[in-house]
């Protein structure tokens, strides 16, 4: 029998537990698009990133160079595998561990709340970036963005994993970066956390509404607090 957490915080992971230098994880997705299509996409045309779905990227991505949509899509399963290769041909030193996610991720094990992910990253590429620091030890459930393009399809499915895995409904808290974050979270009647250590602005950040806004993830003490007083209020 699994046992039963106290709740779940559910993080996104690029931006609000580590860093990889904005921009260079999109360039890698834009060149295995290139060389699979056979097509050029001038860098002043590059889509927007942040808070959005590896597959809403791919989608993006089709409009762009004037792909038809049904065509492309067939070729997702193929562009998905070539890019997780490409990206797992970088090591740790290329990522840094935002300050206070090891901390946290061990105060909240000790607190017997659940850590999950719902992130923008297909899976195979967001388990090795969780595995460069070891944090993947810690986390039990998540939902990918190879699953679907639309990020609150993703809160969805991991609400409905939580009932799944224990049986009852888990209160959860979202933890993000980004205004689409906060917007997933908010689209499924899920109270969110933003944290200002991504390339989104704190100004932004605050426009978008999250239930609370967080300059790091530093104080471990804190954030468990937010935690709970979200649980309680939802």
């Amino acid at each position: 029998m699994v046992a039963l957490p106290r709740g779940y915080v559910a993080f996104d992971i690029d931006g609000t537990l580590l860093r990889w230098h904005f921009g260079k994880g999109l360039r890698v997705m834009v060149e295995v698009f290139e060389e699979l299509f056979q097509v050029r996409i001038p860098e002043a045309r590059y889509p927007q990133a942040a808070g959005k779905t590896d597959w809403q990227l791919f989608r993006e991505l089709l409009a762009i160079a004037e792909i038809d949509a049904q065509v492309g899509e067939q070729q997702r399963p193929a562009f998905f595998r070539h890019f997780a290769r490409q990206i797992r041909r970088y090591g740790s030193e290329e990522f840094q561990l935002l300050p206070g996610v090891r901390e946290l991720f061990a105060r909240l094990r000790a607190q017997e709340i659940g850590i999950g992910v719902v992130t923008g990253n297909i899976q195979p590429v967001a388990r090795w970036k969780l595995s460069l620091f070891a944090l993947d030890r810690f986390v039990e459930l998540g939902a990918y963005g190879d699953e679907s393009p639309e990020r609150t399809r993703l809160v969805q499915l991991f609400a409905q994993r939580l009932q799944a895995r224990y049986g009852q409904k888990i209160p959860f808290v979202l933890v993000g970066d980004s205004p689409n974050d906060v917007a997933a979270a908010r689209q499924a009647g899920m109270p969110v956390i933003a944290v200002a250590t991504g390339p989104v602005p704190r100004q932004r950040l605050r426009a978008s509404a999250p239930d609370a806004l967080l300059d790091s993830l530093e104080n471990s003490q804190r954030v468990q607090q937010l935690v709970e007083a979200l649980w309680e209020r939802n």
